[in-house]
């Protein structure tokens, strides 16, 4: 596809074709997963950075955690921005290992935290730990 779209003159080339193809394939077109507070540096800076490389971001609309963490995985995401408490919460035996099936697909996450020993009993990918505060 590359080839193609190089070859020929710009005047030649479809654009609508080649951004299409990169936002509805692969982990592009998947949303990054926001549960950080947007007046927070981090949150902020984690927003603008998705948007301008054209990332969709999802940010849930309730504090539910437990609506939170269906969320992920009806979203699919594959990138996770989220603070220490949503990270590392702790969950009933049953519940864990349900939630941890459907968050499976985060392969990224982002923790806004000042801790390095963070650990998490749902997310398996791997963890950026950042200042929240101080990036």
């Amino acid at each position: 596809m590359w080839n193609e779209h190089f070859q020929q003159s710009s005047g030649d080339v479809d654009d609508g074709k080649l951004f299409n193809y990169e936002v509805r394939s692969g982990t592009t077109c998947k949303p990054v997963f926001m549960s950080v507070d947007l007046e927070t540096p981090l949150g902020f800076c984690s927003f603008l950075a998705n948007s301008s490389n054209h990332r969709k971001v999802f940010i849930p609309a309730t504090f539910n955690m437990s609506k939170i963490l269906k969320s992920i995985g009806a979203q699919q995401s594959v990138d996770l921005v989220c603070d220490s408490s949503v990270y590392e919460i702790a969950l009933p035996g049953p519940m864990e290992a349900e939630y941890k099936e459907s968050c499976g697909n985060v392969q990224n996450v982002i923790v806004g935290g000042t801790s390095q020993s963070t650990s998490s009993s749902i997310f398996g990918g791997k963890k950026t730990v950042i200042d929240p505060l101080t990036l």
